[in-house]
């Protein structure tokens, strides 16, 4: 089970600029996230109060093959402290690289906490699909024994 947290600001700067946060995941491995809801994107920032929020917090997953969403557990109203759980071998039909977003519901109005890359090692995906090396002179540097890497 691979355990990340995200503490993410309710307002920002400029509503604009989203922040963004990327994580890594084993295809066959579980995801335990905890996200902290604050107010503001600066250290000492308080929490935000989740009660009467109910499950309105979730993470949406996407890439070529479809998409993934889970609501997630309030589990602290008073810390701003919300739990997701992606369980294990669900990932193993995601592709190498899927995008996420984590998404609150305010009193109605469905705001994105952040969003990112999901690297997943381990997903589908041609393994050839990547980026050639290349040499001094802009030449790829395969030679005649090149073989892609197995993922």
């Amino acid at each position: 089970m691979t355990i990340a947290s995200l503490v993410l600001p309710i307002a920002r700067r400029n509503p604009a600029q989203i922040p963004v946060r990327n994580l890594v995941l084993a295809s066959g491995e579980g995801l335990q996230l905890t996200i902290r809801i604050v107010q503001e994107d600066r250290p000492a920032s308080p929490a935000v109060d989740l009660s009467g929020l109910g499950p309105k917090v979730r993470l949406v997953i996407w890439g070529h093959s479809g998409q993934w969403a889970g609501d997630a557990l309030i589990s602290n109203v008073e810390t701003g402290r919300a739990d997701v759980l992606v369980a294990p071998a669900t990932g193993a039909t995601w592709p190498r690289s899927c995008h996420f977003e984590v998404q609150a519901d305010l009193g109605g109005v469905v705001s994105t906490l952040c969003r990112g890359t999901l690297q997943v090692l381990g997903g589908h995906g041609d393994p050839s699909d990547g980026v050639a090396l290349l040499d001094d002179f802009y030449a790829p540097a395969l030679g005649d024994d090149y073989k892609p890497l197995e993922a």
